[in-house]
This record gives C-alpha cells, sequence and structure tokens, in this order.
C-alpha cells in the first residue's frame, strides 16, 4: 500500500464534468463511508458480503485500514462519498499472486465512469506489490456490474450454485469472474504496436 499512497489523493473528472477526488480511506472517514452504504436499498445491501450497518463493522473497517492485505480507496465529492473500492489480496502463500475486488457506487453516480476509474487505481496498485490476477464474485443479478466487467476485459471463471445466503435469506449463484494482469499487459503491447505500425 506504502507505493500507492504516493498515487493518491488526486483528483479527476466524471463523465458529467463534475470534479470529484480519489483518496485512501482513513479512519476518521468512516462514518462517510456508513453514509454510503445506507443510501443503499435494502436488497443491494443484503447482496453485500458483510452487514455493513451493524454496529461492529466501524471496528472491522478500522482493522482493515490497517492490514496491509487489503487496500481500500474511496471517491469523495462535496463533502460526500459516493463509491468504494476494496481490494482484498490472498492471504495462503499459494494464492499471494490474486486479488478480490469489491465495489460500490452511490446509484446517484452510476454510469459516470467512476468504476473503471477506481479499477484503473486497482491495476496500479496490484502491478506495484506483484499481483498477477484479479477476480470479482457477483451474483447473476447484478447485470450491469456483469457488462461492466466483461467490457473491462474480465472473464466467467466458474459458477458456484447456491453458494451464498444473502441478507435476505435468499440463496444465490456466485459467477467468478477474472482479469489476468499479464495477459492484459501483452495485449495492450500488442495492441499498442499495431498501432504504431499503421502510423508507419
Amino acid at each position: 500500500m506504502v507505493a500507492e499512497a504516493k498515487r493518491l489523493p488526486h483528483k479527476f473528472k466524471c463523465q458529467d464534468g463534475t470534479e470529484a477526488e480519489i483518496k485512501l480511506l482513513t479512519v476518521k472517514d468512516i462514518p462517510a463511508l456508513k453514509e454510503l452504504y445506507k443510501e443503499l436499498k435494502a436488497e443491494e445491501r443484503s447482496r453485500l458480503r458483510e452487514d455493513v450497518l451493524n454496529e461492529h463493522y466501524e471496528k472491522r473497517l478500522a482493522n482493515q485500514i490497517k492490514d496491509e492485505n487489503i487496500f481500500r480507496i474511496v471517491a469523495w465529492q462535496q463533502g460526500r462519498i459516493f463509491a468504494s473500492l476494496t481490494m482484498v489480496r490472498g492471504f495462503a502463500h499459494w494464492r499471494k499472486h490474486t486479488c478480490e475486488l469489491r465495489s460500490v457506487v452511490h446509484p446517484d453516480h452510476r454510469r459516470l465512469g467512476i468504476a473503471t476509474h477506481l479499477l484503473e487505481e486497482a491495476i496500479h496498485y496490484a502491478d506495484s506489490v506483484g499481483i498477477e490476477k484479479l477476480y470479482i464474485n457477483l451474483i447473476p443479478e447484478q447485470t450491469k456490474a456483469i457488462n461492466m466487467a466483461e467490457t473491462l476485459g474480465f472473464r466467467l471463471e466458474g459458477i458456484l450454485k447456491d453458494h451464498v445466503k444473502d441478507g435476505l435469506g435468499v440463496y444465490r449463484d456466485i459467477q467468478i469472474y477474472s482479469l489476468d494482469l499479464n495477459a492484459a499487459h501483452k495485449a495492450m503491447e500488442k495492441l499498442i504496436s499495431k498501432i504504431d505500425g499503421f502510423k508507419d
């Protein structure tokens, strides 16, 4: 996380032309993050991995901020957090090269390019610490998130049937999407070389 801290905070423009700031989450920012969670619909919150409104969740967040295997960045606008992306690196020795992504964007700020911008930061961080593979766990109902992941190069690797039970007690499948960063970089280099070739 130290390597990426040099990149943050920084400002960027959303697709609607408004300016926002992206930075690392700090302990004093936790109440603002909980406000973001409160503004999600109950059904959407039920699909999150943890009960984010639980009274003990703030303590868990504070501990995560100290954990070098967890990297959390948030996007701010007008004094409010409107998006969050968490990266959880594999804890086991044989999974240290992998990292799970989890993201939340306020309903009023979707389709403005923020998720893509956060992913770019995630890739920079992954490169800086030797992570080779990113993956996202999604349920079939998250069609917009699935479309975005596929657009960004993530591919479906597998489906775990009835693998999770959400906050409403409903069993749901988990679809695992992954992005091999080494392959992605090679594809980008190949594309750039082709473009350079056309210029010649």
